[in-house]
């Protein structure tokens, strides 16, 4: 083979970072040996691996087919080597080749075979241990992987491998990532499941390390509190389904009543929304039947803005989905309308 000439029109491939995960010591006694990192039959297998991932990205069944039914895959340990691809592609900076659900749903598609299922522990083990000396951004996805492939396995994961986490020394610098990974992967599993899930499936040793249960704040149900009595008049109003602008009324003539009127309207929000915590679609309901009250109380005023922000902030806090979707769409409602 000789490489054609150089002319002035020559077109070169770009450098990029070679990614190698997995060594011959990883891979099974009984199989085929993993070349060498720097053998040019492991960079060609993984180029025509890389050709196919590329080739049916919008079909992960065809996908996980095309790999698994690999010409070569007798010549190398073929689990190993498409989970290598597949990874390098996944943390590729600054953006992988395509969505990065594409990835994980492709990697729970190669779950059906008997013997992906442990390679994929194996190389999250991997992971777990040098977690410390990745990128930051390339971490975030590691979470979002990890978490979304656990959600489909039940979570079923030996979750006491990791208890390590909580023994190390709160200064050591691996502490600060390892601890940080696994408090994020909880999380983002609270959030593909529930609360009580978490303490089902986690060891005892974890209960610290579980996130707090999602709950809305509200305050307004005490007795002793002083706006308790104007909180029962909006509770009544909002089971009565009052109209939009017989609530600006109610809002604004409480004469016996001579608080603020953006205090005024951060109870009203605050009674809306914990009458509307059952579900996301209540809220939305609840928004767009008083979407007309608030945009005149508000009148673009960036103060009453605050406040309706504010007030958002600490009935949700605890319950970072529901409080996202809700600003979401107080900001698409009231701020840009």
């Amino acid at each position: 083979f000789e490489p054609p000439p150089h002319t002035t029109s020559s077109i070169y491939p770009l450098p990029s970072v070679v990614f190698r995960f997995f060594d011959y010591a990883d891979c099974p006694d009984d199989g085929p040996v993993l070349p060498g990192a720097h053998s040019i039959e492991r960079f060609l297998v993984e180029e025509e691996l890389r050709w196919i991932l590329d080739q049916e990205k919008t079909n992960r069944k065809k996908c996980a087919s095309r790999l698994l039914e690999y010409d070569k895959r007798t010549l190398v340990p073929i689990n190993y080597v498409i989970l290598e691809v597949i990874f390098s592609q996944l943390f590729h900076l600054p953006e992988a080749p395509t969505r990065l659900i594409f990835y994980g749903s492709l990697l729970i598609e190669l779950c059906k075979t008997k013997s992906m299922p442990q390679v994929i522990a194996q190389a999250a083990e991997i992971f777990y241990q040098r977690i410390d000396s990745m990128q930051v951004a390339c971490i975030d996805r590691l979470i979002d992987w990890f978490s979304y492939h656990m959600s489909n396995f039940e979570y079923r994961w030996s979750w006491s491998d990791w208890s390590d986490c909580i023994e190390l020394d709160r200064l050591a610098p691996k502490h600060m990532f390892v601890r940080e990974f696994v408090t994020q992967v909880l999380d983002k599993c609270m959030r593909l499941s529930y609360h009580q899930r978490l303490t089902e499936f986690l060891p005892a040793a974890f209960e610290k390390m579980i996130p707090q249960k999602p709950i809305i704040s509200y305050d307004l149900n005490d007795d002793e509190h002083p706006d308790r009595d104007f909180a029962i008049v909006l509770e009544k109003a909002f089971r009565e389904k009052i109209s939009a602008d017989g609530m600006i009324d109610l809002l604004r003539n409480q004469s016996e009543n001579q608080m603020d009127i953006n205090f005024r309207l951060s109870i009203f929000f605050k009674v809306l929304l914990y009458l509307a915590r059952k579900t996301f679609s209540h809220n939305f309901v609840a928004l767009t039947r008083y979407y007309s009250t608030l945009k005149e109380l508000i009148g673009g005023r960036e103060d009453v803005q605050l406040t309706i922000l504010r007030t958002l902030y600490e009935t949700w806090k605890l319950h970072g989905q529901v409080y996202f979707l809700v600003k979401f769409a107080v900001f698409l409602s009231i701020f840009f309308l």
